[in-house]
């Protein structure tokens, strides 16, 4: 409906908003002007600061990714040759070094203080390993020889013996077992030749098994050892 005033101006109630009009729209007005100040804030503030960052981060990724690599093939070939060393330490443990095996038996030998305790020599000297341990094959390998003892005693024998066995003078019992027990032939006596008397006698070493080797463990000469068997010419024991 229109409404038309016709009184004169002077008359005339003059129109105003009212109160809560003005409250509103100053509301709305301060409401707008703050989303802007944020907005504001974070594009030129926040937003930047964060650019900064980010390009700071990027760089010093793009400076570590060539050392991560770098490291990532150290440790490839760091465990290729632990790996490799624990193989050859493996094979190293399970090998047997026959030129020290055979230094410890001369030094065995020349320890028999030229007949104090004993004067041994062999004819000669065998070693051999087994190609592999199966279900029913008990030895790894084992070193033989035919010895002889320059003296009419067979003690002479249990004292070399007694020497091989000892930790303390070789290296030996940490290789092979114990021996077996002394025995020996008494040869026939000859004049011409010094010592005159001689014991013929077996020495076998068995080999232990490598991990027995890497423990050390002493074979130590039993002092419950059987008594020495004595072959004399003719047969009699």
């Amino acid at each position: 409906m229109i409404t038309i005033n016709l009184l004169p101006e002077e008359y005339r109630r003059r129109i105003r908003p009212s109160i809560k009009l003005l409250a509103v729209g100053y509301g709305a007005l301060a409401v707008a002007s703050s989303l802007l100040a944020f907005w504001a804030w974070l594009v030129f503030g926040v937003s930047t600061t964060l650019d900064t960052q980010r390009a700071s981060l990027e760089t010093e990724m793009a400076g570590l990714a060539p050392r991560v690599t770098y490291h990532q093939i150290l440790r490839k070939e760091a465990a290729f040759h632990a790996s490799r060393e624990d193989t050859l330490g493996t094979i190293t443990s399970s090998r047997v070094l026959w030129t020290q095996v055979l230094d410890d038996l001369t030094d065995v030998v020349n320890r028999g203080h030229e007949g104090e305790r004993h004067t041994i020599w062999f004819d000669g000297v065998t070693a051999s390993l087994s190609d592999g341990v199966g279900p029913n094959q008990k030895s790894v390998g084992k070193l033989e020889a035919q010895g002889h003892s320059g003296s009419g005693e067979i003690d002479q024998i249990s004292h070399f013996l007694a020497d091989l066995t000892d930790m303390e003078i070789s290296a030996l019992p940490g290789v092979f077992g114990p021996p077996s027990a002394p025995e020996g032939r008494r040869n026939a006596a000859d004049p011409t030749v010094v010592p005159s008397v001689d014991f013929s006698f077996p020495l076998h070493l068995e080999l232990l098994p490598s991990t027995e080797r890497r423990q050390g463990t002493p074979a130590a000469f039993s002092s419950e050892t059987p008594a020495p068997v004595v072959q004399v010419p003719g047969g009699a024991k």
